[in-house]
């Protein structure tokens, strides 16, 4: 048993250390050496300087950006997330369901006989079978995500110049937090939906957390979360850039009236980014989903990799319910990111109201 311990732990550091020399020699900058460093300084008062930036991407005037306490901004990022991710979850309960099995090929016309399914034999909420674990992730998740992009942001802009390389990173480093804090309710969000049998995997969500506990330990709550952290830096650096970098583009040109067209486009731009974001990332998101629901045999990420393409192919293996993401992405990237902003706006509005009162 002992011995057993040692060559798990032994596997989870050279795990951790392929990571790290993958991160390291992606982004190309001494970055990850020097950010204990950077918040050190940040912390004691020097170089406030540079700390005290508010670039122009975000917002019009260099006084809106303190409108927004950190509190409000982590609401409005939280309520963005949970109201999204509730709107799509039976589109990602279909695929997970389909994505975690080798034994069941997939298509738009089995997922639509699958929705049907459970809707005849169990009912409308089966749907919905694993996402008050989304909503506890994502309250968390999406409320990190996009209150630590301006504190990377600015920390990076102390090394970088170029704004699109410094979104990137800031957006990478975020997605990795927030991954980090919160992929213990991935896992068991993963779990209860991608269960085919009509009763749950567990009756609630604490017997599944101390079934996980007891079984596994608690490096089991993170099964698979390898390819989820290399995933999450091109998927997370890709969709906060190209965001941040089209709205910077459209404030700058138009101010305060930019026409619903432009708007429109300006969306589309979005969204397609992250259909290309989620493309290149998606064979990790396969391998995270059935490491997740332990149906791969022990092996390094690659080796799991080979095994899932060797025996299934692309399309049908590594690829497998991608052709759903083309329909979701649309959807929930349009509503997350204009919620938040919707949100955002509001908050300030009322700050202002309040502020023009007193």
């Amino acid at each position: 048993m002992t011995n057993l311990k040692i060559k798990k732990k032994k596997l989870i550091f050279n795990h951790l250390k392929k990571f790290v020399l993958f991160f390291k020699s992606l982004i190309n900058i001494p970055i990850v050496l020097k950010i204990n460093e950077i918040i050190r300084t940040s912390i004691i008062g020097i170089n406030l300087s540079k700390l005290q930036y508010r670039s122009k991407y975000f917002c019009e005037g260099s006084n809106k950006k303190k409108e927004l306490s950190k509190l409000e901004r982590l609401l409005a990022g939280s309520l963005a997330g949970v109201l999204t991710k509730t709107l799509v979850f039976p589109i990602d309960r279909v695929k997970m369901m389909y994505q975690t099995r080798d034994d069941r090929t997939f298509s738009l016309g089995s997922g639509m006989r699958t929705t049907k399914h459970i809707l005849s034999k169990i009912g409308i909420l089966e749907l919905w079978r694993g996402n008050f674990a989304t909503c506890t992730k994502i309250i968390p998740y999406s409320g990190v995500s996009f209150s630590t992009f301006d504190l990377y942001h600015d920390i990076i802009f102390s090394y970088l110049t170029s704004p699109f390389q410094i979104r990137v990173l800031a957006g990478s480093f975020c997605g990795i937090t927030a991954c980090l804090l919160t992929y213990p309710f991935d896992l068991l969000r993963t779990q209860l939906a991608a269960h085919w049998r009509i009763r749950s995997k567990y009756n609630n969500y604490l017997f599944g957390i101390c079934e996980i506990t007891r079984t596994e330990g608690f490096l089991g709550f993170f099964k698979g979360i390898t390819p989820s952290l290399i995933g999450i830096i091109p998927y997370s650096g890709i969709q906060f850039a190209s965001f941040h970098t089209i709205r910077s583009f459209l404030e700058t040109k138009y101010k305060k009236n930019i026409p619903f067209t432009i708007k429109l486009i300006s969306s589309s731009g979005t969204i397609f980014s992250g259909l290309i974001a989620q493309i290149i990332v998606y064979p990790l998101e396969t391998l995270r989903r059935r490491q997740q629901v332990c149906i791969l045999p022990r092996r390094n990420m690659f080796s799991n990799l080979r095994h899932i393409y060797q025996s299934e192919g692309l399309q049908k293996g590594l690829f497998k319910g991608l052709s759903v993401n083309f329909i979701r992405t649309p959807v929930s990237h349009a509503i997350s990111f204009w919620i938040h902003d919707f949100i955002k706006k509001k908050i300030k509005e009322r700050n202002y109201s309040q502020n023009a009162i007193s």
